[in-house]
């Protein structure tokens, strides 16, 4: 990618932590979610309780979920978008869809090395009108060691183009948050990482505010309307693959939903959404 043809280095640790079983992706937010099934009236109440008690900007317990991908909420990334950035950073895009693993992760190396060389005005502008499709696709992709550098290619962006984010935050702002809890020590820390580079302990209940209906349409999508199917790509995953990765998918979600319980002031103005969610009946059903 580089002009100097030199391919840039990866950063970080890349080696891949023991994943934990699906079904356990929900970790430690099972009471939150136990409760809101319960009585969601009463939990909504006792939550909005302990979040207005708790510090601005204090961090959530991670849990151990993972999320949808493109079918989580984003469409398949549009030639359109593809047509607005230059030839070899399309190139490397498209390369995101191959179904090798190797050729996906070479793509991400040279993403790396491109928003490292180039700035806003040269080239990054361009790039940050497609990421957000490509980012929900594939940050959710089945090898964790490529969500690794997928997270690590959205953390070096957000972090270099600033303010520009602005634009583009409500497109992006669900699978990011999910990211958080990916099984993935790596892309989870990358992932929580930026956000608090890039949002102050004052922006980030900002950020929850400002893209409120955004997060809760894109729970509601992966609680109520996602199949084992609708998540996954038959071309990678099996039939294993595909339940494993609905329950990261499910957990992810209750765990934006704890992430947005905890940092959105006077919550109780969208107990609606809220309960229109936690009443759904496949929600109370799982």
């Amino acid at each position: 990618m580089s002009n100097k043809g030199k391919q840039p280095r990866v950063k970080g640790n890349l080696k891949p932590t023991s994943s934990s079983r699906a079904a356990n992706l929900v970790g430690e937010n099972t009471a939150a979610i136990n409760a809101f099934k319960a009585n969601p009236a009463l939990a909504f109440a006792q939550l909005s309780r302990t979040a207005a008690m708790s510090p601005a900007g204090s961090k959530s317990r991670s849990g151990d979920s993972n999320s949808g991908d493109d079918k989580s909420g984003s469409s398949t990334p549009q030639s359109s978008e593809l047509g607005q950035i230059d030839a070899n950073l399309a190139y490397q895009m498209r390369r995101l869809g191959k179904s090798d693993a190797r050729t996906r992760m070479r793509a991400l190396v040279e993403l790396r090395g491109y928003v490292e060389e180039y700035t806003w005005d040269t080239g990054l502008d361009k790039m940050l009108l497609a990421w957000p499709r490509w980012f929900s696709l594939h940050i959710f992709d089945q090898n964790r060691r490529i969500r690794a550098l997928v997270a690590q290619v959205h953390a070096d962006l957000v972090m270099k183009v600033g303010r520009h984010l602005a634009a583009h935050l409500k497109e992006i702002i669900g699978p990011w948050l999910a990211s958080f809890f990916d099984p993935n020590r790596d892309v989870a820390r990358t992932s929580r990482s930026a956000f608090e580079t890039v949002f102050s302990e004052k922006k980030r209940k900002q950020v929850f505010s400002y893209c409120f209906s955004e997060l809760v349409n894109f729970c509601n999508h992966n609680i109520t309307n996602q199949t084992p199917s609708s998540v996954s790509d038959s071309r990678f995953d099996d039939s294993k693959d595909k339940h494993s990765r609905y329950e990261q998918v499910v957990g992810a979600a209750f765990g934006v939903l704890t992430l947005m319980v905890e940092n959105v002031d006077k919550l109780m103005e969208h107990q609606d959404d809220f309960f229109m969610l936690l009443n759904d009946k496949q929600t109370l059903s799982m």
